[in-house]
Formats: C-alpha cells, structure tokens, sequence
C-alpha cells in the first residue's frame, strides 16, 4: 500500500471516529498522572490511540520503503556493474569490480561459472561443470536426464567420444548409410576407417574417396589393417585415381606384396587403365626389372623421361634413388 493513501484512509477514518464520538457529547476525561493532569474530551481520547497507531504505521511504512529504495538503488548500480563485468570478461581484464545485492553477487559466481567453467557451490551447477570436465577430457557421459538435442554441441561431442571408446557404436550409426549427412557421421566414418577392420570397413554403403581409399593403404602399410591381394585389387579399382596416387600407392605395396604379385596386379590394372602406367612401371624398376621396363616404353623419348632416365643411370652403372627420381 502506497504511504499516501494510507495516510489519507487513516485521516478520514480517525475524522469519521471523531464526528461519530462527539455527537454522543460524552463530555470530558481527567488524566492524572503525580502533579500532572490532562483534561480532554472523551472523542478524543477514544481516537488518541488509533492517531498514535497510525503514525507509528506510517514510520514503519517509510522506514522499510526507504530500505526498498536503497535496495532499488544498488539494484541498478549492480546491473551497470554487471555491464562491465562482462565486458571485461569478454575483453580477459582484470576485474575489481564488486556487487552489494546478493542476487547479483550469485549471478557473478554464475557467470564466472559459465565463462571460466569455476564451481560455484551450487551442487546442480557443480555437477554440470563436472560432467563438461569429462566430455571434453574425451569420456562419454550418460546425458539422457538433460534430455539434449542431438544436434547440441555438447551431444554431438559426447557422441564422438562413444564413437573413440566403442568402435562398434561407430559402425552402428552409419552402417545403413549411403550418404553422410551431418558432421557426427562423417566423424563415425573416419573412426572406421582408421580403426576397424576391412570386414566392417567393406561393407558400408558409403562410397569411398581417394583419401579414404589412401588411408586404407597407409594402415596396410603400418601393419594396422590386412588385406588381401584381392581386396587391394578392389580398392584400386573402385575409384578413379590419377597417376599420381597410383604411383604413391606402388610405393607404398611395394614393402608388403611379393614382387612378382604387384607386378602382376599392376599389369593387370595398366591394361584397362592409362593412369596406372607409372605405377606399373615404378613396380619394374623397383623390383629390377629393367629389360621389361625398356621393352615396355619402346622407342618413345618424349614421354616417361624420368624412367628413361632410371634406365640410362643403370646402363652405366650410376647409383640413384628410385623414390627421388620417380614422383
């Protein structure tokens, strides 16, 4: 109730008590007290007491809306405050700056909570910070409670650490697949790639690139993946290389496959496909097959000047780097 009101309720009620009692005409009242003596008139000496109630309503209602109007006041001061606060969170300087609410001074620890990821001994907003901690340590959490969207960074993150932990879960997002539609699955995709087996990896519907093919290769290489002889043979044959990637692919089965296999693949490859050329004819050279090699580039000077090149060091007993020359 506003001050102003009260006042005037309170004045018009006394006035309506006191017009009331002196038509009664109650006449007077002696109030003594030692040596002191008042004598008033009984209508006032029946409002008397409520006069006194209201002013000591009125100092109680000025008091507490002059608690309020401070309150009101650092309300304000706090919230340009709280304006700078951020700013000079955003800007990463120092901050002196201090609250006099107490809601403000909780909507700091809050926010220092969000920015700097601090516990704020609020065991709800701990428990998220702790769970934050753990997704982005790479372990997956159970978020089903905070019922996330899938496309949440935090879902999507957590995702990617079950795909890491469970290679198995990776295969099962993708599995039905023919197109990879967000950045999780492409994610699950590479997981594959790079960690599971040639059985699972062969088959997704998903069609492979030359990098993806390429890091199958470079597996095989490192002895992290096995392959057969027919299944390099598919993977050499399922996308269109350039002669480049044919001729980094040679290189690399050249320390895995027996000479005579990789030549034969090779030559296989070379009669349907122009780009497998140089691949094929680094696989000659690699293994010393030099004769063939010469009888393979016939009397052609103006291509495959680098091999010919290989064949003129070799005739006259030159020492060279196959892998430097051939590129």
């Amino acid at each position: 109730m506003k001050i102003r009101l009260f006042f005037f309720a309170s004045l018009i009620y006394l006035l309506i008590i006191a017009a009331l009692v002196y038509n009664l005409e109650l006449g007077n009242y002696i109030f003594n007290i030692f040596t002191f003596s008042l004598n008033l008139p009984i209508s006032l000496w029946i409002i008397l007491p409520a006069f006194i109630l209201m002013l000591l309503a009125l100092l109680h209602m000025s008091f507490y809306g002059f608690l309020k109007h401070l309150q009101f006041k650092n309300l304000i001061k706090d919230s340009k405050n709280y304006e700078n606060l951020i700013e000079n969170l955003l800007l990463k300087k120092r901050t002196k700056i201090k609250f006099k609410t107490q809601e403000f001074q909780d909507i700091e620890k809050l926010t220092h909570s969000l920015v700097f990821k601090e516990k704020t001994q609020n065991e709800k907003i701990d428990h998220i910070l702790d769970i934050l901690q753990d997704v982005n340590e790479g372990n997956f959490v159970d978020l089903k409670k905070y019922k996330l969207d899938f496309e949440n960074e935090i879902t999507i993150l957590n995702e990617k650490n079950h795909c890491i932990q469970d290679n198995d879960y990776a295969y099962s997002l993708i599995k039905n697949k023919k197109d990879l539609n967000n950045d999780l699955e492409l994610f699950a995709y590479k997981e594959i790639l790079q960690n599971s087996s040639y059985e699972k990896i062969k088959n997704l519907k998903i069609k492979k690139s030359q990098e993806d093919i390429l890091s199958l290769f470079k597996r095989y290489e490192m002895q992290n993946l096995e392959l057969s002889l027919s299944e390099i043979e598919v993977l050499l044959s399922m996308n269109d290389f350039d002669e480049t990637i044919f001729l980094q692919i040679a290189k690399m089965l050249s320390k895995k496959i027996e000479p005579q296999n990789l030549i034969a693949l090779f030559k296989k490859l070379q009669d349907n496909n122009i780009k497998v050329k140089r691949a094929y004819y680094y696989t000659l050279a690699e293994f010393g097959m030099f004769d063939e090699l010469l009888n393979q580039l016939g009397n052609n000077q103006q291509e495959f000047k680098d091999f010919q090149l290989v064949l003129f060091l070799k005739e006259h007993g030159k020492k060279f780097n196959l892998d430097v020359l051939i590129q």
